[in-house]
């Protein structure tokens, strides 16, 4: 089963896609779930449960939250995690909400938490595919994740519809629901696959973040 675990939608402060066309176009495409992680909200997997559900799609509950050294995803959460707090806080806050820890594309210089908080925290698995970072910067996560013995995980980072699924994990059959995704994570019972960043993509997305970065008063995410 293939599960798209890095998903934005209109909730994030970044992204524009309505939860119900998410979901119509990762039924189509033949996912067997998603994760909704959208920045500093859980709006996203709140409304998509029920339309998951009436589509036989697996809904995960995520958020991407943004810590006081960078992104770490949440997954499997019920409730909202604050944005601000140092990682080891926040790795404490999503397992007091009953979810994994993953570090989201560690080495991306914008908001990756990078390689010594990556070596320093107990993150239940890495993000080592994500279909929005170049090849380079997720072969270095994928290495880091092997050299420390944690799972690796993928997902798309999808901000538009046309990048759903470019990237995700890989579960058994078994992983019907959202609480065994979760479980499968922390077990190290998955695996990734999809493709980078190419290059013309590389530089029309940096040029979207600058304007982005601007038009937000040059403020992080």
């Amino acid at each position: 089963m293939r599960i798209d675990l890095h998903i934005h939608t209109k909730y994030s402060t970044d992204g524009r896609e309505e939860i119900k066309d998410i979901v119509r176009y990762a039924k189509k495409i033949g996912l067997g779930g998603i994760a909704i992680t959208d920045h500093t909200s859980i709006k996203g997997w709140k409304e998509a449960v029920s339309l998951g559900k009436e589509r036989g799609l697996v809904i995960i509950r995520g958020e991407e939250v943004s810590s006081s050294e960078g992104h770490i995803l949440a997954y499997g959460i019920s409730d909202f995690i604050e944005k601000g707090l140092s990682p080891e806080e926040t790795v404490e806050k999503i397992r007091e909400n009953g979810g994994v820890a993953v570090a989201a594309h560690p080495y991306r210089l914008s908001n990756g938490v990078g390689e010594r908080v990556v070596r320093r925290v107990d993150f239940d698995a890495i993000e080592g595919m994500n279909a929005r970072s170049p090849y380079f910067v997720n072969q270095k996560g994928i290495r880091l994740a092997r050299e420390i013995g944690r799972p690796i995980t993928g997902g798309s980072d999808s901000h538009l519809l046309r990048e759903l699924g470019r990237a995700y994990a890989i579960f058994t059959d078994e992983a019907g629901n959202s609480d065994e995704v979760v479980d499968a994570i922390a077990k190290g019972r998955v695996s990734f696959g999809g493709k980078s960043l190419g290059k013309t993509e590389l530089l029309s997305q940096g040029l979207r973040k600058c304007i982005r970065w601007m038009g937000r008063g040059f403020q992080r995410i």
